[in-house]
């Protein structure tokens, strides 16, 4: 995404106030909030997107980038004594994020980026 991200957020917002199921402004609005690395926020958004339209291919694919990335910062520290639970953590989100692009990959079988 280029250019003023406040901008551009302040219209996705007024095309939200005439259309509040308008899932292509509620997915540019989690992308700019990924742009700002505020993934709690976009996550937010993108569970509301599939939530109306289950099968919005490139919502499906962010929140699975979103849970895949988040898998990363799990600590897997061996000598850490919350391992069994980390470990548990780390595989519930590689877990959702792969339902996230198996779901796309069930309507659209040559999705690049769900594969």
């Amino acid at each position: 995404l280029k250019g003023n991200a406040k901008h551009a957020s302040a219209w996705y917002i007024e095309a939200l106030k005439v259309n509040p199921k308008h899932s292509d402004s509620w997915t540019n609005l989690a992308r700019l909030h990924i742009a700002s690395n505020d993934l709690g926020n976009a996550q937010k958004k993108l569970e509301k997107v599939v939530k109306d339209a289950p099968h919005d291919g490139l919502s499906n694919i962010l929140l699975g980038n979103i849970y895949f990335n988040s898998a990363r910062w799990v600590p897997m520290d061996k000598d850490n004594p919350d391992r069994a639970a980390m470990s548990g953590k780390y595989t519930s989100y590689l877990t959702r994020a792969l339902d996230f692009y198996r779901k796309v990959l069930q309507k659209e079988s040559n999705n690049i980026y769900a594969a």
